[in-house]
């Protein structure tokens, strides 16, 4: 077995379902630990992608790109399904330094991209337990962390009030695959931002732009 499909009628249910979210999580989850691919079928809207690709699912078919269509005309249309996108302009500022705290290499692969693409935004360093983002945060002092939740170890919650320590001007953004409003308020006070996974990576960049100041990007110093 090289793949597990996501059925279309969980897939439909995305953002409206929470059963439906939970089953897509889970099969996810199932394919990462057994070390195969996960392709995610039917899907349509674009926030439907932007929810798989925040829940570390890299492949997907549906009418959101095209209807089924014989070889020749599908290599005649690459650029009407991917068409290229104009680079994003830079402005004078120094790029936002990020750490990606996540055990989940491909979770973290996903932001990392969507950072570059963004513009304005350096990835200094990547973590994997709660216990190694306190230790690259300490040694490169970075604008923000992107911090998990779930890590194995020390939780990413567990690591926080560590991390403003050694890193006090670093802005920490929670980053959660469960309900926010099940976090406990102490818990989280340290942070600047706690968001769901499930917003998508383009989403995701949007928010952070808004936390460092309006889409403008941290002068440097």
């Amino acid at each position: 077995m090289d793949f597990l499909k996501v059925d279309r009628s969980f897939v439909s249910g995305l953002g409206e379902n929470s059963e439906d979210g939970a089953i897509v999580a889970g099969v996810l989850g199932l394919a990462h630990a057994l070390g195969v691919g996960a392709i995610a079928e039917g899907v349509e809207k674009p926030e439907q992608a932007d929810k798989l690709a925040g829940m570390g699912c890299e492949q997907a078919q549906g009418y959101l790109w095209s209807r089924p269509l014989p070889p020749e005309e599908l290599e005649a249309s690459f650029e009407r399904l991917w068409p290229r996108l104009a680079p994003t302009p830079r402005d004078s500022g120094r790029d936002v330094r990020v750490v990606l705290a996540d055990d989940r290499p491909e979770l973290r692969a996903t932001v990392r991209l969507a950072l570059e693409l963004a513009g304005g935004f350096d990835v200094v360093g990547e973590a994997g337990t709660g216990a190694d983002a306190i230790a690259v945060a300490r040694e490169q002092q970075p604008d923000l962390v992107l911090l998990d939740v779930l890590m194995p170890g020390m939780t990413g919650l567990e690591a926080l009030p560590y991390i403003t320590n050694v890193a006090p001007a670093t802005k920490v953004v929670i980053l959660t695959a469960v309900d926010t409003a099940t976090l406990q308020a102490d818990e989280c006070r340290e942070a600047a931002a706690t968001l769901d996974k499930g917003i998508g990576p383009s989403r995701l960049v949007e928010q952070l732009n808004e936390l460092v100041g309006s889409g403008q990007r941290i002068a440097g110093v």
